[in-house]
């Protein structure tokens, strides 16, 4: 059974209105999952062929030279080229006649890496208990940016500044300048304190719209 699958519950047999929310909840978290390593596995293997189009620009400009009048002026260039060149050009022949990795060959080798923490828990929260007390609903955060962005990029910084992407629930793009994300109010107060600690400023909502 695949990491991401969705428990099999009958929605309609749930009879606490907080059960039926939870399992929707749990159901979007699982899916944000998913696409977020969809477009980590797809910028990978975008990386991969840019850098292997970079290799052959480089093995053709050898060649060039190589193969130039300049480079068999003398015996002895001749002799210098053929003692040097060749095992460079064969190192960069090997390197590019190594194949590109297919997406299937990238998606094994990333579900072969160790689960971080923060999936753990995110995980574990699927089974706990509904704490009746506990702040209910969601709320839209607003952040600035500088220019174009799109989901995967916030997603990745994110990322980096520590958040759980599994607990953003949407990203959108209210204005040309501001970035919307959309977390349940329970994980407001983390998120304040991973922007407030990378010196992020919030938007205020109501200059937004």
């Amino acid at each position: 059974m695949s990491k991401f699958a969705i428990p099999n519950v009958d929605i309609p047999k749930l009879t606490d209105s907080e059960q039926k929310f939870q399992y929707l909840l749990n159901i979007v978290q699982d899916l944000q999952q998913r696409v977020t390593s969809h477009d980590d596995l797809i910028a990978e293997l975008a990386t991969l062929r840019t850098e292997n189009a970079t290799l052959k620009a480089e093995i053709t400009n050898l060649r060039a030279q190589l193969e130039s009048p300049t480079s068999r002026t003398t015996a002895k260039n001749d002799s210098d080229s053929s003692s040097v060149f060749p095992s460079l050009v064969n190192a960069v022949n090997q390197t590019s006649a190594a194949p590109i990795p297919s997406y299937s060959a990238v998606a094994a080798r990333s579900v072969s890496k160790p689960v971080s923490k923060k999936r753990k828990l995110a995980a574990g929260r699927t089974f706990m208990p509904v704490d009746p007390s506990a702040p209910r609903g969601f709320e839209y955060l607003y952040l600035n940016r500088k220019r174009k962005l799109s989901r995967a990029e916030v997603r990745r910084n994110l990322r980096l500044l520590g958040f759980d992407i599994s607990r953003v629930l949407d990203i959108c793009f209210p204005g040309p300048k501001v970035i919307g994300l959309l977390v349940h109010v329970q994980y407001k107060e983390e998120v304040i304190s991973l922007l407030s600690t990378a010196k992020v400023p919030l938007v205020d909502a109501s200059f937004v719209g």
